[in-house]
Parts: C-alpha cells; structure tokens; sequence
C-alpha cells in the first residue's frame, strides 16, 4: 500500500510538468513546488525504482524484507535532494 501511494504521488508531480494535464488548480500548485525541487528525470527515476522493488517484492527477488527495501530508498531520496 506505501508503494502505491507514493508511486501515486510522484506521478502527480510528474504530470506537473504536462501542461496538458487536468490538475485542479490548489492541488497543482502544491504538487509543482515539489516537483520543481526534483525535476521530471529525477521523479522519473525514483519511479523506475519505486516500480523495481515492487516487481522485486511480487517475485520474491528482494534481498531483504520489504520495509528495509522502502527505508532505503527513503534513505537515498533525502541523500540526493
């Protein structure tokens, strides 16, 4: 479920970056400030890793326990903003 969520959060931001895309106005004005202390290849990036460890998770391929795998990642998102 945390997978999801932030998934689910970090394609909001991407969307940011589409001028096309149907954000109410309050919600993509918050998302956009986050999104522009990323920029779209790093949120692309974190995506790509946040869909690996759940392919991992599903497959049983994780060298370790899911929560482990999550605070990691966490670990490496505050190390590189």
């Amino acid at each position: 479920m945390v997978i999801i969520m932030l998934a689910r959060q970090i394609r909001l931001m991407i969307q940011t970056f589409d001028k096309a895309a149907k954000i109410p106005p309050w919600q993509k004005a918050k998302l956009t400030a986050s999104a522009q202390n990323f920029g779209l290849n790093r949120l692309n990036e974190l995506h790509h890793q946040l869909a690996e460890i759940d392919y991992n998770n599903k497959t049983g391929q994780l060298p370790s326990d899911l929560q482990s795998e999550l605070a990691f990642w966490l670990t490496k998102l505050y190390s590189k903003v």
